[in-house]
């Protein structure tokens, strides 16, 4: 029995290794990662932007508000408390799978200023990501 067991772990940690070795499955895991530190926050233009972060980890929250006024008018957060389920790459007003919507969406107007702040679980503890402003 105990021989069986030896050669059950030998092929399993094989398996693992072979698995890690390869490139595929190893950029795979980093894009799932979540986030471990700071982000720098881009947007693309429009009044549906794209907020994507880099590294591109994933994050708790994502929040979009009136820069003026700190009203916020779209956030989201992770399904699951203090996990980070949102990659980068989010569409304003979509929520991605392993999200829930907390409040809006509100729609964006032309010629207002904006902020996006996502934040991040990292040891247990609510981590600020990053902030940018835009204006559609």
């Amino acid at each position: 029995m105990l021989a069986c067991l030896r050669g059950v772990l030998c092929v399993c940690i094989g398996t693992l290794v072979l698995t890690s070795c390869n490139g595929t499955e190893s950029t795979t895991v980093q894009e799932l990662a979540g986030c471990t530190g700071p982000v720098s926050v881009s947007v693309s233009a429009g009044t549906t932007p794209t907020f994507s972060w880099t590294p591109a980890c994933k994050v708790a929250y994502l929040d979009v508000g009136v820069e003026k006024t700190n009203e916020e008018i779209w956030a989201m957060g992770s399904i699951v408390d203090e996990t980070n389920t949102i990659p980068s790459g989010a569409k304003f007003g979509v929520i991605p799978p392993g999200a829930r919507r907390i409040d809006g969406p509100v729609p964006l107007r032309v010629g207002t200023t904006y902020y996006v702040f996502v934040a991040f679980f990292h040891n247990g503890l609510e981590k600020d990501g990053g902030r940018a402003t835009f204006t559609p």
